[in-house]
């Protein structure tokens, strides 16, 4: 009986040092990413979950930033959901004719530059979503009855602090409707982290979308830029332009970091109101990541 008591003092002795070495930790970690965030000219937004851990942590979690790009993971899972219910098939065809076209980002356009084509679903969400293509946005947008469908959607998820009202098309004609269109930290670190715990989509599309997710191809110089070179990230960006006062309106990154044992981090990072280029909020985005993952790949 000694021995089984002495067993259990020193696991309680154990624990009793390790809880305040780690709260020291995360302290030190949080301190890093402020360090990080006040070393540039820029309003920058910040949440972190640790699936598994149950960690959480953020600064100017609860801010509405613009999302831009980022919401296509929004329409993503809106549409997929459409798909679980039977209402949409994956390999339905969308005929897309060139008076839909406009001057944006879209490898589509650029592939497809006389148009009167026919693309499946499964294909609008891989330009979407891996390369970002806006046209195939408006496209899926179109599909499910737009934004506000989306935004519904996301609200029946209870991720409440979340706006999505404007298309890609409409932003282009005019820009301030960005603002429209945001979201907190916190909201979409906790819509990532629910589709990641699989309580969003039924398996295969779930799979679907993270594969896709983990072959975003765009902004390689943010969450991705100093973590380990294979690491998987599951990840969307937005990026939007200057304004009329020389400021960037976003520079975004938003996504699921797998550690080296498994684990899972969730970090959104917005950068808006940044002076300076894009690479200065690339390499802020990137630096935060780094320290998470060093934080907890020790």
């Amino acid at each position: 009986m000694k021995k089984y008591a002495v067993i259990i003092v020193l696991l309680l002795l154990d624990f009793a040092l390790a809880t305040p070495l780690y709260a020291q930790s995360k302290a030190a970690l949080k301190s890093k990413i402020s360090s990080i965030v006040k070393s540039i000219d820029a309003d920058i937004g910040v949440s972190m979950f640790h699936v598994e851990k149950k960690d959480t942590l953020s600064l100017q979690g609860t801010k509405h930033y613009p999302m831009q790009s980022i919401y296509k993971f929004h329409l993503a899972l809106a549409i997929l959901e459409q798909v679980d219910k039977g209402n949409i098939k994956l390999e339905k065809k969308v005929r897309i004719y060139p008076d839909q076209y406009f001057k944006t980002h879209s490898p589509i356009i650029k592939t497809y530059p006389e148009g009167n084509i026919d693309l499946s679903v499964t294909q609008l969400l891989e330009y979407t979503i891996i390369e970002s293509d806006n046209l195939g946005c408006d496209l899926l947008f179109d599909l499910i009855g737009g934004p506000e469908k989306v935004n519904h959607f996301i609200h029946t998820l209870r991720i409440k602090d979340v706006s999505i009202l404007n298309t890609e098309r409409e932003m282009h004609v005019t820009p301030d409707l960005q603002f429209q269109n945001w979201t907190t930290p916190i909201a979409m670190s906790t819509l990532l982290r629910e589709f990641y715990l699989r309580k969003v989509l039924q398996a295969t599309t779930h799979d679907f979308l993270w594969t896709t997710l983990s072959k975003t191809s765009v902004g390689p110089r943010r969450i991705k830029g100093l973590l380990p070179s294979g690491t998987v990230v599951a990840h969307r960006t937005g990026t939007g332009d200057r304004d009329a006062d020389g400021f960037w309106t976003a520079v975004n990154n938003a996504g699921i970091i797998v550690l080296p044992n498994g684990d899972h981090v969730v970090l959104s990072v917005f950068v808006t109101h940044l002076r300076g280029e894009i690479k200065d909020g690339e390499s802020a985005i990137a630096e935060i990541a780094k320290a998470v993952y060093d934080h907890y790949a020790r």
